[in-house]
């Protein structure tokens, strides 16, 4: 820790040490695929996430580190403080083993934060991660027992003795034990989160399988036994036979629709609570079971984001909306924006501007890819005379009629209700409105 520390305040702080390394980087760059990385901050909240991505930007960098190191030490104490740390088989073999536990617990930590992730799912993964853990005290990784062997890593000469990793077992232990005191469940909920497993297609029988026929009727049968009270208070009604025949042709429906497509079938395309009301209770229960807390320490973060001590009179309505348009809205490359602008534009009675700005001297500037409003009421055939208390020269009134229903149309005025109308100016008023446009 101390040394990625001291590695990322040295390139920081100091703009020559920076251009030095990015010059070494330039010259190792046609030997390495993969790209080299400046060494981040790793003093931080998430401590974990941090210090992997610092052991992963030290590995990664390593040869260019002790190139450009070496060259400075002889008139830099800090870089020849860092360059002996760094050189050590000792701190280079903590390090690939604090890789090689951290890697797990990474995939877990991510698997936890995604929203899509069910209970099922974590405790597997749990498992797994344990099993990983303590596959990973009885051996080493391939570059531990080359530095073993050869004294070497990545080409470059290490120094000291050789390490006996005694710290291997404890720290692997602590890991272990502090994961299964977190997920430590009792009998009953464990049956409870296994019998999640038929939310997930990518669980169910192949088709043509003969394992379909009795595939989830356990599980069903326990987690309605386990959620009875609940069930019951929203359907008084509640049979468990009607349930289990519901649930046998729910899952002859799937395989005869989606038997191809089970991989990536999701319950929004068959759920159907007129036809399944019983199982699509059940199937609302298991996907409501929150596997973590991530999604209400995720919207705390966010509102802290949202309400900064310049918005402090926000109401809570508008802090609500805010939220639920930051975490429940789609990714903006699955948004389709069209039904809002559309919504926006015909919400108006006005026409909207879009592309409205305001120079510098405080003249309205229009874009040209605007519609010119001017150009087209030319375009408009409109007859009146220069005068108002003249007579107009028509040859036929409904082409007046015809040219009043254009302009309305331009400026959003035609409207069918003549009771929404009355606050619009008079006939006179609208007239004369007419006739100073024309003379324009």
């Amino acid at each position: 820790m101390t040394l990625l520390i001291g590695l990322h305040y040295f390139y920081t702080k100091q703009y020559k040490n920076k251009k030095g390394l990015l010059n070494t980087m330039a010259a190792f760059k046609e030997s390495n695929e993969k790209g080299f990385i400046l060494p981040p901050k790793v003093t931080d909240t998430r401590w974990m996430a941090h210090l992997h991505r610092g052991i992963l930007a030290l590995i990664r960098t390593f040869p260019v580190y002790n190139a450009h190191l070496c060259t400075i030490s002889h008139d830099n104490p800090k870089a020849e403080g860092l360059v002996k740390a760094m050189l050590s088989k000792d701190l280079v073999c903590f390090m690939l083993f604090l890789k090689d536990v951290l890697d797990p617990l990474m995939r877990l930590s991510l698997k936890l934060q995604r929203p899509q992730s069910t209970v099922s799912e974590c405790s597997v993964w749990v498992e797994a991660t344990i099993n990983m853990l303590e596959d990973g005290k009885t051996r080493d990784s391939e570059q531990i027992t080359d530095i073993l062997s050869t004294g070497k890593y990545q080409g470059v000469d290490l120094r000291g003795h050789m390490p006996t990793m005694m710290y291997k077992e404890d720290v692997t232990n602590g890991f272990i034990n502090a994961l299964q005191e977190r997920f430590n469940l009792n009998p009953v909920e464990k049956t409870v989160i296994s019998s999640t497993k038929i939310l997930h297609f990518a669980n169910w029988p192949a088709p043509g399988s003969p394992e379909i026929q009795g595939f989830g009727d356990d599980d069903v049968r326990k987690v309605a036994d386990h959620f009875r009270t609940s069930i019951v208070s929203v359907m008084p009604t509640f049979c468990l036979d009607e349930l289990m025949a519901e649930w046998k042709m729910l899952k002859y429906i799937v395989y005869q629709k989606h038997g191809d497509e089970l991989n990536t079938l999701s319950w929004s395309d068959i759920y159907d609570a007129a036809e399944f009301p019983t199982m699509m209770k059940i199937i609302d229960i298991l996907h409501t079971i929150p596997p973590t807390s991530v999604s209400c320490e995720t919207t705390f973060s966010h509102m802290k984001l949202i309400k900064t001590s310049r918005r402090t009179k926000m109401r809570s309505t508008t802090l609500n909306d805010l939220l639920v348009v930051k975490l429940e809205s789609p990714a903006i490359g699955n948004y389709n924006p069209e039904a809002a602008l559309n919504k926006w534009i015909d919400s108006s009675i006005m026409p909207r501007r879009p592309n409205y700005r305001r120079n510098k001297t405080g003249h309205t500037v229009v874009s040209t890819n605007t519609p010119n409003l001017d150009q087209e009421m030319n375009d408009i055939s409109l007859n009146f005379p220069e005068n108002e208390h003249e007579e107009c020269q028509t040859d036929d009134d409904d082409s007046i009629e015809t040219d009043i229903h254009e302009f309305n149309l331009i400026y959003k005025y035609d409207c069918p209700n003549d009771d929404f109308c009355d606050g619009f100016l008079g006939e006179e008023e609208t007239w004369s409105s007419l006739f100073s446009f024309s003379r324009d």
